[in-house]
C-alpha cells in the first residue's frame, strides 16, 4: 500500500485538487468516483490502448476527509470488488498482490506494474531503525 500511496500520489505531494474550487482530496491512490466527502474534478493523464499513448482527460476523483479515510477506502474498494478477488489470496505475497491488482486493471498504465514494483524494493530496502527508549 505504500509504495501504491507513493506512485499515485508522489509521496503525498500530487493528490487530486479540484480544478474549479481547488479543494484537497486526500486521495493516495487516485480512486476515481464520489465518496462520502464528495469528489473533486481535475485532469488526469490516462493510457489510451487504442492510440498507445497517454491522453489527458478531465474526471471525478473520490475526496476524502483526511489521509486515513483514502487508505480505508482503498481496502473497502479492493476486499468487496470481485475483480481483485485474486490479488486477495496473495496478502502475503506483496508482488504477487500487486501483480494480481494490475492484471484485473486496478492502473491504466502499461507501465504500472515495473514502476510499483521498482518502488516496493526501494521501499524495503531503506534499513529500519528500532530506538530503545
Amino acid at each position: 500500500m505504500t509504495a501504491q500511496a507513493i506512485l499515485e500520489s508522489y509521496y503525498g505531494e500530487r493528490t487530486p485538487k479540484d480544478i474549479y474550487s481547488g479543494k484537497e482530496s486526500y486521495n493516495l491512490f487516485g480512486i476515481k468516483g464520489v465518496s462520502e466527502n464528495g469528489y473533486v474534478e481535475c485532469w488526469t493523464r490516462e493510457w489510451d490502448p487504442i492510440t498507445k499513448d497517454y491522453i489527458l482527460i478531465r474526471t471525478r476523483f473520490r475526496a476524502y476527509f483526511d489521509y486515513e479515510s483514502s487508505f480505508a477506502d482503498y481496502v473497502i474498494l479492493i476486499s468487496s470488488s470481485p475483480r481483485y478477488k485474486e490479488a486477495l489470496k496473495c496478502l502475503n505475497d506483496p508482488k504477487r498482490y500487486i501483480y494480481e491488482l494490475w492484471k484485473a486493471g486496478y492502473a491504466t498504465d502499461p507501465k504500472y506494474l515495473d514502476k510499483i514494483l521498482k518502488l516496493m524494493d526501494q521501499v524495503n530496502s531503506i534499513p529500519v531503525i528500532l530506538l530503545k527508549l
